[in-house]
This record gives structure tokens, C-alpha cells and sequence, in this order.
């Protein structure tokens, strides 16, 4: 027998804090979208660029680097967030 998803109650303890849609998918969708099996999905992403990226020490501060102080040479390219351009530091060259 197939539960009536229309009248289906979630625990009490489960709260929502702001407002929004709660919908199911089927778990041969869900693996499609993460591409396969979920737990080989999480260990690839344990050795993910990202993760990499965070762990290195002494990763190099480049809030300090303003516009203006930037001479612009060319564009590299553009992508979903942006451009890329290659700039060079007006002071230090």
C-alpha cells in the first residue's frame, strides 16, 4: 500500500524556520543527480579540490589588494560567476 503523500505528517521535532517547499524524490533520481552511489559520492568529495584548498595553511591573503591598485592586461575569460582577467599590482609590479 502506497502512503497518501498529500496527508503525510512529518515528526514533531522536525521544524522549518523559514518558510519553504518540502518535496520528495525517488532514490534512482537522486543518484542520477549525484552521480551513482551516494556513499562513493561522499568519499569522492573527501578528496575534492575544495576540501584540499581549505586544509592547505598558510594560504596567502588577498583581501588587502585594492581595485584601483590593479592595472588590468587582459581577459582570460568568462565564467557562470565572472570574469578572469590578469592583472598586475600597480605598486610591486
Amino acid at each position: 500500500m502506497k502512503a497518501d503523500k498529500k496527508n503525510f505528517k512529518f515528526p514533531d521535532d522536525i521544524v522549518m524556520k523559514k518558510d519553504g517547499v518540502i518535496s520528495t524524490i525517488s532514490i534512482n533520481n537522486l543518484m542520477t543527480i549525484v552521480g551513482g552511489d551516494i556513499e562513493l559520492a561522499i568519499k569522492n568529495n573527501a578528496n575534492s579540490h575544495e576540501i584540499k584548498m581549505a586544509k592547505i595553511e598558510g594560504k596567502t591573503d588577498y583581501s588587502h589588494i585594492k581595485l584601483e591598485k590593479l592595472l588590468f592586461i587582459k581577459k582570460l575569460g568568462h565564467g557562470q560567476f565572472g570574469s578572469v582577467y590578469l592583472v598586475q599590482n600597480k605598486d610591486n609590479k
